[in-house]
């Protein structure tokens, strides 16, 4: 397991952790980044109620043992990047009620568990920037009504989502559309997966009224174009120059 650092610097780092843990108090911030940890002991948290924010950045994981974050009812954020993660558990997120913010950038995910927010009413932001992603499975977001923010990016390998995914992406749009307009979900994708996503965004009214009241911190004038375009010709926003870094605000999906 812990061989590429060797068992004895590995126990030192888990020593470490729970040492750190124990010192936290009430909204601790656990932020452990840099440290060659291979994978954590499933009973590494148990009993850290406290801990609201969770960093494990630029270390070595390659797995995550499941139902890890069950006993921390106050979790809010979690932070994941830039590690070897290749799978993930089912129940990794059980009873995570009050999590807000996910990121997992930077590893080596190829696609994720059916049920991994089932348990994550509250998820708002999920980053899964630079992995091997494939495909999402159909109910991924099934219990996340208050998303505000998925990207997708630099997953050149994932070409399209399922209808579920896209039929919940229409509720969760026609809900921030009614409830509060001015905060729509933002993705950001890869090319092809914006040429997935554009057939469903109709709503070019709700575009030009958020840019009359935001501008440029909403949504930029060439995007508008490139929507309104798309529409007449579905290939000529893409040969217009149309890049991979653009944010596809999307206002409605049907």
């Amino acid at each position: 397991m812990s061989s590429i650092i060797g068992e004895e610097t590995h126990s030192k780092y888990i020593t470490y952790i729970r040492e750190k843990i124990a010192c936290g108090s009430a909204n601790f911030i656990l932020q452990l980044s840099d440290l060659p940890i291979i994978e954590l002991p499933s009973d590494i948290f148990i009993g850290c109620r406290n801990i609201c924010n969770l960093c494990i950045t630029d270390a070595q994981l390659i797995a995550l043992p499941d139902r890890l974050f069950a006993n921390m009812p106050l979790l809010q954020r979690v932070n994941f990047d830039a590690n070897i993660l290749r799978v993930l558990p089912n129940k990794l997120f059980a009873n995570c009620r009050m999590l807000q913010h996910v990121r997992l950038g930077y590893n080596r995910l190829k696609t994720l568990p059916d049920g991994l927010f089932e348990d994550c009413p509250n998820l708002q932001s999920l980053d899964l920037f630079n992995n091997l992603l494939e495909i999402l499975p159909d109910r991924l977001f099934a219990n996340n009504t208050k998303l505000t923010s998925i990207n997708l990016s630099m997953n050149r390998s994932l070409y399209t989502l399922p209808e579920c995914i896209l039929l919940q992406l229409n509720y969760i749009c026609s809900k921030i559309s009614k409830h509060n307009p001015y905060n729509p979900l933002v993705m950001n994708v890869n090319p092809q997966l914006y040429m997935c996503i554009m057939p469903y965004i109709n709503n070019l009214e709700l575009f030009r009224e958020l840019y009359k009241i935001h501008g440029d911190k909403f949504i930029n004038k060439r995007l508008l174009c490139i929507i309104e375009r798309h529409r007449r010709d579905p290939h000529d926003a893409f040969s217009a120059g149309w890049n991979a870094r653009k944010y596809i605000i999307i206002a409605k999906i049907i």
